[in-house]
């Protein structure tokens, strides 16, 4: 009697672990189409890369435009800018001159 019931119990268990190798299997097939679209709408994006013209500093990725790939834009960073405010205070900058006084 114990041998019949091992015998379905090893049955049930092989069924249960062929659905579950299914499934995977499944799951998997599905991951790669996933994974295969994703690449191909990565390598269609077009990004340019925004740089700090001072540090070379990577400040962000904007989307691009045209078909160029690898593309930088030059920009400045909070860091680097700080200093030439200060310098550009309304103070320091010479009042223009006068085209009447020629």
């Amino acid at each position: 009697m114990a041998s019949i019931t091992a015998g379905t119990w090893c049955r049930a268990a092989r069924a249960r672990s062929g659905q579950l190798l299914r499934d995977s299997r499944t799951r998997i097939a599905f991951a790669e189409v996933l994974i295969d679209q994703s690449l191909q709408a990565m390598q269609r994006q077009n990004l340019l890369r925004v740089v700090c013209a001072w540090c070379q500093a990577t400040l962000r990725f904007e989307r691009a435009t045209t078909a160029t790939r690898g593309q930088v834009s030059h920009s400045i960073c909070y860091e680097c800018f700080a200093p030439l405010f200060q310098e550009l205070a309304p103070g320091t900058i010479p009042p223009p001159r006068s085209i009447s006084g020629m």
